[in-house]
């Protein structure tokens, strides 16, 4: 007890700034302990423009197994990324629990508005009655699959977000981990070229 009253009185005996400084580290600390406060702190550091620097970084074509990469969509049917050839193919895998994934989320559905001839897979791991309450309480209408199988090769990933993008031709335009501010122009530009 002795501890608490002797912080109080240091605290009281500080100036307006110590004491403005000590209360927005606290307030800090709350909103990075809240999963929604963590969510609005990456955004914030999204808008800086200092990360999520988008260049054509790959130029692999993508390998046969890849193509037979199994996926549920959001109606129970099996798909195979191959049935998605021929066409502008952007792949973002990502989970209801992670924040990044969730931080992005909101640049991924501009760019969905901004690109339409592009084709647009939000893969998750997790199961659909984790994944439709979310989507729901965000307000989130994005195409959803759900893994039945792990991809291969130049498709594999460890971390999410991962984000690919595909080009018509079939070969692996762009690849990166961690989030993104996804609607910005060379994105764009990339996506309807």
């Amino acid at each position: 007890m002795n501890f608490l009253k002797n912080q109080w009185e240091k605290f009281k005996a500080k100036s307006i700034w110590g004491k403005f400084s000590d209360l927005l580290f606290i307030a800090f600390i709350i909103i990075l302990l809240n999963k929604d406060g963590r969510i609005f702190f990456q955004q914030m550091i999204l808008n800086t423009g200092l990360f999520g620097n988008i260049e054509q970084n790959e130029n692999t074509p993508i390998s046969e197994a890849n193509w037979y990469w199994s996926l549920i969509d959001e109606n129970g049917n099996k798909v195979q990324l191959a049935d998605f050839k021929g066409q502008k193919i952007f792949i973002n895998t990502w989970a209801t629990w992670c924040p990044p994934c969730n931080a992005e989320m909101p640049y991924i559905i501009e760019l969905m508005k901004l690109s339409p001839n592009t084709t647009f897979l939000f893969v998750t791991n997790e199961n659909p009655e984790k994944v439709i309450p979310h989507l729901h309480k965000k307000e989130w209408d994005i195409p959803v699959f759900y893994n039945i199988q792990q991809p291969v090769e130049e498709l594999a990933y460890q971390s999410l977000p991962t984000t690919f993008i595909i080009d018509e031709n079939g070969v692996l335009i762009h690849k990166s981990d961690g989030m993104k501010k996804w609607n910005n122009q060379n994105v764009v530009d990339l996506l309807n070229s």
